[in-house]
């Protein structure tokens, strides 16, 4: 099975499991559809166990349960017998989309002193910044694209030996764009970011 079949049907075990999440929170998920949802994902993903790598193999083999009763019919389902029943597996396609649909992008900047890369990684962007003259020590930035939060990762060295400032662009959906930095707050103009 080639990876675009892959990820289609992930995003298609996405949507059943999130349909049941939903009735389920509203005490509307009936015992039957819950196992036969359930049971379908499962057989799917045994049904192309072959494809997935062995980490993959693996964490779906210590969630799948060995053996599978009938539910009694025509019982609405608690949300918590649906979280109990269904949040291992849903964790599991959420790991498998994580694998199949993650994007790294790679760009590179450099000068006669320093060296700048970025890497994108899910919703992060990692930006990493060196001195070609300090034997390989690297400042190194993320900044959460879900969050927005810029986290110094602790093990390179502190921004502070590097960096004088650093600077965020957020841009609205109307277009406008703010600039923040450590001490200032303000409209900027679209040409201003190209600068």
């Amino acid at each position: 099975m080639t990876n675009n079949q892959i990820r289609d049907k992930i995003v298609a075990w996405l949507s059943v499991l999130r349909k049941d999440f939903e009735l389920g929170n509203e005490g509307l998920l009936k015992s039957e559809r819950l196992h036969l949802d359930k049971s379908k994902v499962e057989d799917e993903i045994f049904a192309i166990k072959d494809s997935l790598s062995e980490i993959e193999k693996l964490r779906f083999e210590k969630i799948k349960p060995l053996l599978r009763n009938e539910p009694k019919t025509g019982f609405f389902l608690t949300k918590e017998q649906v979280l109990k029943d269904l949040t291992p597996l849903n964790e599991y396609v959420h790991f498998l989309f994580e694998q199949y649909f993650r994007v790294k992008i790679k760009q590179e900047l450099e000068d006669e002193q320093f060296w700048v890369k970025t890497q994108i990684d899910g919703e992060d962007t990692h930006l990493f910044i060196g001195d070609k003259n300090d034997s390989g020590k690297k400042v190194h930035l993320i900044s959460d694209g879900g969050t927005g939060e810029l986290r110094i990762d602790p093990k390179d060295v502190s921004p502070h030996d590097l960096l004088a400032k650093v600077t965020t662009i957020i841009e609205m959906k109307s277009g406008k764009k703010i600039q923040s930095t450590r001490t200032s707050l303000e409209f900027i103009e679209s040409d201003e970011t190209n600068k």
